[in-house]
């Protein structure tokens, strides 16, 4: 289950919800699987809908979780992330501050922690949350997201350093998950956060024409083409992402097109009412 959910698609997370539930079902009470359930409900509402019901699942399997081992950093991890989904993040980022004080070697709180500054603006603070994720655990995930909150920050020399340092990492990855494409489309970032940018167009141009992307590998292959100067196909694969159940408006909100083209910033505002339309229904 843990290893589908790395993948970051609608199926792999559905996939691995399955698994979750059927360790759950062998074993009532093992409390990590009843985490598993809830972490899993929650990134699907993130990314892949916004029905309330995948959080009152995630609260219902954090309440079985509860009900075994007590108050933990992973049953605060899951109940700060709820908190936050529901747009309370003084709350959340308060239960997350407790999560990792209870556990400082847990990095999801951090992770958590990382993406609420980073979705506020608070870019020092989330590589700082993100940091600590990588001191962890140097896996392609963590690394990509700070990386992302230094690009945020424009500490372009750290932004390097860390780039050429995680390179390595996600090659190695790779070479034990050739067709993680999610993980491909990040390695193109990196590429291009190490100055690599020829290799990152080469990497972007890759997957152009495949029909198997996730709809958010789309839509950060599209962003990828934002860093490239390529701004039209971002809006073309923002528009595609959507179309395959790509559902993040928050995020989507916060990115910059750095492009001063009028067409692009108002075909990017019209996508954003037509997702908001989306999720509304």
């Amino acid at each position: 289950g843990r290893h589908e959910q790395y993948y970051q698609t609608k199926e792999s997370y559905l996939r691995a919800l399955d698994l979750y539930e059927q360790a759950a079902a062998l074993d009532p009470k093992f409390e990590r699987a009843h985490i598993g359930v809830a972490s899993i409900c929650c990134v699907y509402y993130r990314e892949y809908s916004k029905d309330p019901k995948w959080l009152k699942r995630a609260e219902a399997s954090l309440a079985k979780a509860e009900g075994i081992a007590g108050e933990t950093s992973r049953t605060l991890y899951i109940r700060g992330m709820i908190e936050w989904l529901k747009g309370n993040d003084e709350t959340a980022i308060a239960t997350l501050t407790r999560s990792a004080e209870l556990d400082p070697k847990y990095p999801n709180a951090f992770n958590v922690l990382g993406a609420i500054h980073l979705e506020n603006g608070n870019y020092l603070a989330a590589a700082e949350a993100f940091q600590r994720v990588v001191e962890l655990v140097e896996d392609t995930m963590s690394y990509f997201n700070l990386l992302k909150a230094l690009d945020s920050a424009a500490e372009s020399e750290r932004l390097m350093q860390v780039a050429q340092k995680a390179l390595p990492v996600f090659d190695r990855y790779l070479l034990r998950e050739p067709d993680d494409l999610n993980a491909i489309v990040t390695r193109g970032y990196v590429l291009l956060w190490a100055g690599r940018d020829a290799e990152a167009a080469e990497s972007a141009a890759s997957l152009l024409e495949r029909d198997d992307l996730s709809g958010l590998t789309l839509s950060r292959l599209g962003c990828l083409y934002l860093g490239l100067e390529k701004p039209q196909l971002f809006i073309t694969l923002l528009r595609k992402a959507i179309d395959h159940g790509f559902r993040e408006i928050e995020q989507t909100r916060n990115w910059s097109l750095g492009t001063k083209d009028p067409a692009i910033e108002r075909e990017f505002k019209i996508i954003l009412s037509e997702l908001e339309a989306l999720i509304k229904l």
